[in-house]
């Protein structure tokens, strides 16, 4: 990268080595070079400075609407830090044109911000200029008095800068010394003579034929025609050596008046023709070049036209898109809104349901387990106080220890239906199983499984796996109290694949002798077969009991795979 910025720098500086010879086809190769380096490292600075190096040759080729155009385009690029000075020498030089131009106002206006920006920033290189600037302006519109101030103000200004441009300075004086000899002032002569000494030592070949001019116009205001002969000759020669037609007019001119005031009416007529003849040539390029200015205005106009249309019609857009973004903003606080009403009813629904399961399972834990450790209490008070018989306290040690071992049976399915590691239908079954060999088998009781291997994987929700799950522990339950007689239990879950999937639990005893539902009491609150229905019910299913075909007593359970109505043990959502 840096690389590059010495290569655009070093590309610039040739463009303006030829630009200082007036080489200016020699210039363009670099400076377009050095442009494109600017351009491709975004550099701003670099860009402007191209951009006013254009301007400054089309300005000395005398195309002063080119120039400009140039001027503006530098203008347009934003300007901070350190392209803050460039901009504002692009400034300074389109009021330069403008004034030529005969644009007073616009020159003005440019000036007066170039000026604000200076001081400001205290740029005194660019303080000088929009002074020796301003004396132009004044100087073009006949303020010769406002001319000289501004001129003596940009002198004064140019000794604070340590290296000022000394063309810029010789100019000044040049201008200083020219309207003070407009103004009658006698000081004109000496500024003359030391501006002329000054431009001779610097070799300043289009400053000097203007200087000869002046000295010889001034000699003549003061009556010394002969003086004035020999400062316009002189003048002449230099002008010519230079091909500056603006020296050569003024030469002619100073020529013409001094032959006339010496009586040499022949010399005076041959020199007014010449003075006529390069008049109508530089007044023509002016007028050329303010024709040019005036198209270069007018299409500057219609571009700004259209700038401020399109300005207004991407207004517009803005605001449609304003609107459209409030109201969708709008909506998406409204839809917020609402979601975060719905998930917080959602959140609310959710807790009365976990409270209600820890109330449900609080009151079977009360129910089951805790009937039971009052009965271990009973039989352990009874045990303590030794009135039984060695047989007897047997019988106690007996059912104090079957009731622990039922205790920690009920105590683990609780941890077992709250598990969400057991969450699958597979887990279930292994549930299932261990149970009934617990409590089968010690009462003599073979138990048959029938379960297809075809079963689902099958997530289920954590209220039907344990209403399901407590179904099939009251039905073993009850074989175990009122199947007289059994000898074996067949439990059989089938999965029927309907629009709504079910699964169907069957436990079948094979008591003999007649068996009704009716002859299978209820044992307890939370207990017995309508204890079944209820929860069937919550899960969305039906729970039917009653005599099986070739004897013995069935349960049946049918409840959907989804999602339960509600909860068992939980009052309908509001």
């Amino acid at each position: 990268m840096r690389y590059r910025d010495l290569l655009a720098e070093a590309l610039l500086s040739l463009a303006d080595y030829h630009i200082a010879l007036a080489q200016y086809d020699s210039a363009r190769e670099p400076l377009e070079a050095s442009r494109r380096e600017f351009a491709r490292l975004h550099d701003l600075g670099g860009q402007m400075r191209g951009l006013g190096r254009l301007a400054r040759i089309a300005d000395q080729q005398g195309r002063l609407a080119e120039a400009l155009e140039y001027c503006l385009r530098g203008m347009a690029i934003s300007s901070t830090g350190n392209e803050r000075r460039f901009h504002t020498s692009l400034k300074i030089h389109a009021a330069s044109l403008y004034t030529r131009l005969g644009e007073f106002g616009p020159a003005r206006q440019y000036l007066k911000e170039a000026l604000a920006i200076s001081r400001y920033h205290d740029y005194p290189d660019r303080i000088n200029l929009i002074m020796g600037e301003l004396g132009e302006l004044n100087r073009a519109q006949g303020n010769w008095a406002e001319a000289r101030r501004f001129y003596g103000l940009g002198i004064a200004v140019s000794h604070r800068i340590a290296v000022a441009d000394q063309s810029t300075v010789r100019a000044m004086r040049f201008h200083l010394a020219d309207v003070t000899e407009r103004l009658d002032d006698h000081a004109a002569l000496p500024l003359a003579r030391t501006a002329l000494h000054e431009a001779a030592e610097a070799h300043d070949v289009l400053l000097v034929p203007q200087l000869l001019a002046l000295l010889g116009r001034t000699w003549l205001h003061q009556g010394r025609p002969d003086s004035a002969l020999a400062y316009a000759t002189r003048g002449r020669e230099a002008s010519a050596q230079a091909r500056s037609l603006e020296g050569l007019r003024a030469a002619y001119e100073v020529l013409a008046q001094s032959h006339a005031a010496q009586g040499s009416w022949a010399a005076a007529y041959q020199d007014q023709r010449r003075f006529d003849t390069y008049n109508d040539s530089l007044q023509g390029a002016d007028v050329s070049r303010r024709t040019a200015a005036l198209r270069f205005n007018h299409a500057a106009a219609q571009h700004r036209a259209e700038l401020q249309l399109m300005g207004q019609q991407e207004e517009l857009a803005h605001l449609r898109r304003q609107r459209l973004a409030a109201g969708l903003l709008v909506l998406l606080l409204l839809a917020t809104m609402g979601g975060t009403a719905l998930l917080w009813r959602y959140r609310q629904r959710q807790r009365r349901r976990e409270i209600a399961l820890r109330n449900t399972l609080a009151a079977d834990l009360h129910d089951d387990v805790g009937t039971l450790l009052s009965q271990i209490a009973q039989q352990s008070g009874r045990l303590q106080e030794g009135l039984a018989d060695a047989a007897g306290q047997r019988q106690q040690l007996g059912e104090i220890t079957e009731a622990s071992r039922t205790a920690v049976r009920q105590l683990n399915d609780v941890v077992w239906s709250l598990d969400t590691h057991n969450d699958r239908l597979p887990d279930l079954l292994n549930r299932m199983r261990d149970y009934a060999y617990e409590v089968l088998h010690p009462a003599g009781l073979e138990v048959r499984f029938d379960f297809p291997a075809g079963l689902p994987d099958q997530r289920l929700s954590v209220l039907l796996r344990r209403n399901l799950y407590l179904i099939y522990k009251e039905s073993l339950h009850n074989v175990l109290k009122h199947a007289a007689g059994a000898t074996a239990v067949a439990v059989r879950l089938r999965y029927v694949a309907r629009s709504l999937p079910q699964l169907v639990l069957e436990v079948h005893d094979n008591a003999p002798g007649p068996a009704s539902a009716s002859t299978r009491p209820e044992q307890g609150t939370g207990h017995g077969l309508r204890n079944m229905a209820t929860r069937a019910e919550a899960m969305g299913g039906a729970a039917t009991a009653g005599p099986a075909t070739g004897g013995g007593f069935r349960v049946q359970v049918a409840v959907p795979l989804a999602s339960p109505r509600r909860p068992f043990g939980l009052k309908a959502d509001a």
